[in-house]
């Protein structure tokens, strides 16, 4: 093997078998040329084909996740952070209070 090969980083992706791919890395990449490490990726916006509405845009996700919603607990709307923030300020303080595993 030329010695350029032998310091070379290999690829990063896992076979059938699940064994790591022996081919070198693209330089820059953590994937050889057949694994994608030559393909940039989809273009973003307009110029990619399948975007029609932008629903799934990052903005949009992050305006969703960052919706408005009814705490489980009392009810009442509150601003989530996420999908797994259900409890609004008050009731999760009050949970944390109360729980047997609070410290």
């Amino acid at each position: 093997m030329p010695k350029l090969l032998t310091n070379a980083k290999l690829c990063g992706a896992r076979n059938r078998a699940g064994k790591s791919c022996r081919c070198p890395a693209v330089r820059g990449k953590a994937r050889c040329r057949m694994h994608g490490g030559r393909n940039p990726g989809a273009p973003r916006g307009k110029r990619n084909g399948m975007w029609k509405h932008g629903g799934s845009t990052r903005e949009a996700l992050a305006l969703r996740r960052a919706a408005t919603r009814p705490c489980l607990r009392c009810r009442k709307p509150f601003e989530s952070e996420g999908n797994h923030h259900r409890l609004c300020g008050a009731c999760s303080n009050r949970a944390a209070e109360t729980s047997p595993y609070a410290v």
